[in-house]
């Protein structure tokens, strides 16, 4: 366990994304088979925030980096604390963004990994991948489960007050939460914090706004295509 557990660096990982590609699917397929079940949206919910308090108390246990990168203040590991609250809060606007909020975090870890540098098996491997997993499930079956919409406005104004709620926490602590001061891959110039808070704010708005909009036409094509059997089957009646 102290090895699971252990605060020194290796200066590299070696978990294959290939495999954690597969995991994924493979999730969000059982997922999507049930995702109707109150039980299994529970036992995703339990699972992430235990996963998450687990990654909390691994970091309190480095005081040098507490502060810098183990509070909860990723958009990722953001969605996966305000998911489940907001679900059991019944604040089902709140919950829906941050599953979309959910959706492109986990689809952009994966697709842009930058885990921890630890050699597998280490809890920040296991709370990356785990984690994002969970977040991927979950943030599915809250759509799937929740009717609600989201106005332009709910999106613009919550991306805001998230960004620049942890640009504060940034400047404050001289941190780099949800990548706003530093972005996690090489450019050719070098944005300031500025530019790049507008700039991921902007795109976060367009991202979620685009996947709402595509979910309401799926959404009337459904309804349109019950109708259609529905009045089908009253006709042969």
């Amino acid at each position: 366990m102290e090895y699971f557990f252990r605060h020194v660096p290796d200066g590299t990982t070696n978990f294959n994304m290939a495999s954690v590609w597969i995991a994924l699917f493979i999730s969000v397929l059982l997922v999507h088979k049930f995702r109707y079940s109150k039980l299994l949206l529970n036992f995703v919910f339990g699972s992430m925030l235990c996963l998450q308090l687990l990654l909390i108390y691994w970091y309190y246990g480095e005081p040098s980096t507490f502060l810098h990168e183990g509070l909860p203040l990723f958009h990722c590991r953001i969605a996966a604390i305000m998911i489940p609250l907001m679900y059991y809060m019944n604040q089902k606007k709140i919950a829906f963004y941050f599953s979309w909020l959910g959706i492109i975090g986990t689809t952009l870890a994966f697709t842009i990994p930058d885990p921890s540098r630890y050699v597998w098996p280490h809890i920040t491997n296991v709370t990356y991948i785990g984690s994002h997993i969970l977040l991927m499930c979950a943030s599915i079956m809250v759509i799937e489960n929740v009717e609600t919409g989201l106005r332009s406005i709910d999106i613009m104004s919550i991306t805001l007050a998230m960004n620049t709620l942890v640009l504060a926490v940034d400047l404050l602590l001289k941190a780099n939460y949800c990548y706003l001061m530093q972005l996690p891959f090489k450019l050719w110039f070098t944005p300031n914090g500025v530019i790049i808070f507008i700039i991921m704010t902007f795109l976060l708005i367009c991202s979620i706004s685009f996947l709402q909009k595509e979910y309401e036409i799926a959404c009337k094509r459904n309804l349109a295509k019950k109708a259609t059997i529905k009045d089908d089957t009253d006709y042969l009646q």
